[in-house]
């Protein structure tokens, strides 16, 4: 599995260099999210209060993600009024493109992201 060979393993709170305490506040950590900060977020549609931004924005979708996240996520994309932005679809990611397409997320970051958001660096 490619999260397997990046190190990763599911909600990243189980790797090696964790300690006890450290796993257990992890998931402390993924249980306030849910509990705590998806319910003030739920009410937000990107659409509509963040349909510009001041800022370059890169969005990194996967092909197999749920389409419900994916085409709202593109939808917002297409509509998003911004001074630069691109999207870039990943072939075989499903929801953790970070994870599952390391080596192509770790070349596009260093080769794309950082020489637009940085230049001369």
């Amino acid at each position: 599995m490619r999260r397997a060979a990046s190190g990763g393993v599911p909600f990243n709170n189980i790797a090696s260099e964790y300690n006890l305490v450290e796993k257990v506040n992890a998931l402390r950590g993924l249980m306030d999210t849910y509990s705590i900060m998806y319910p003030q977020i739920q009410g937000i549609d990107f659409r509509r209060e963040a349909a510009r931004l001041d800022a370059p924005v890169y969005i990194l979708e996967a092909k197999h993600e749920l389409s419900a996240r994916r085409d709202l996520a593109i939808e917002w994309f297409d509509n998003l009024q911004a001074p630069h932005k691109r999207l870039f679809m990943f072939d075989n990611a499903g929801h953790a493109v970070a994870f599952e397409q390391f080596e192509e997320f770790q070349k596009l970051m260093v080769e794309t992201v950082l020489p637009e958001t940085y230049p001369g660096r």
